[in-house]
């Protein structure tokens, strides 16, 4: 029994690992097709480019703002050196990781799409501040037909439900945070953890709470030591990152805390 276990982490750690890489690999493609902010009409207008409003010919300051630097544009990010095989690496590496501890089942299958736009984004929100509606918003629609085949292939309704209660309990989380504290956090955050909910509630509700929680603890500390070592903004710490590696985290380690408190 034991070695059939091991061996189903590995096939499933395998497969997984090797959707990572792929998805890494083509990340930067689509990244490069990104509208910009003011191309998107379903972007928020905090993320919009106000046309009408002319261009300074150069960078105000007051002494209370610094000047604002104009935003990356995604195909500039697309062709960083080194992103395409970074993505490749990392992508692969974490959903190897994930996989491993999910088993080999229905999971595999919105696990695999989740991972591969959410290190991409990752990324752009780490370079530009924003998580473009753009991909956000048809992913819903792809991990919810995903989510639907997985509870088919696995026929466990518990999970189906699993998944819409932790879309619900994070995506509405999120919501309340934004709504009390909009300052310290963009709504692309909100509509993220929508995505993350939605595939931590499959697995269960303890890697809903864990990645949940490790999100936040994550984006609090490291996002204030990287404002302290200069790396970051203190002002605008961008969060996505910490969301979903707080997500691989709880996927992974959600089920040894729960076994670790008695549940």
């Amino acid at each position: 029994m034991g070695l059939e276990l091991g061996l189903d982490a590995l096939r499933s750690a395998v497969v997984l690992g090797a959707a990572g890489v792929a998805a890494g690999l083509l990340g930067p493609t689509w990244m490069a097709r990104i509208p910009e902010p003011a191309a998107d009409p379903a972007t928020d207008p905090a993320e919009s480019i106000d046309l009408a409003r002319p261009a300074p010919t150069e960078p105000t300051a007051s002494a209370d703002r610094e000047p604002e630097v104009p935003k990356e544009l995604y195909r500039d990010i697309a062709v960083l050196p080194g992103l395409r095989v970074g993505l490749a690496l990392v992508t692969g590496a974490v959903a190897a990781v994930v996989g491993a501890r999910i088993g080999w089942g229905g999971a595999l299958l919105p696990w695999a799409f989740l991972l591969a736009v959410a290190v991409p984004l990752a990324v752009v929100d780490w370079r530009t501040r924003l998580l473009p509606t753009y991909v956000i918003a048809p992913s819903y629609g792809v991990l919810v037909l995903l989510t639907l085949a997985a509870a088919a292939v696995d026929r466990d309704a518990h999970a189906l439900l699993g998944a819409l209660l932790g879309w619900v309990a994070l995506g509405g989380f999120y919501v309340l945070i934004w709504v009390v504290y909009p300052r310290g956090m963009g709504y692309g955050d909100v509509r993220l953890s929508g995505l993350l909910g939605i595939a931590l509630g499959y697995l269960g509700w303890p890697e809903v709470l864990t990645g949940g929680y490790a999100g936040l603890l994550l984006g609090s500390l490291l996002g204030f030591a990287l404002a302290r070592a200069g790396l970051v903004d203190r002002r605008h710490v961008p969060f996505g990152p910490f969301m979903v590696l707080g997500a691989a985290v709880g996927a992974v380690f959600g089920p040894l805390l729960a076994h670790s408190l008695g549940y």
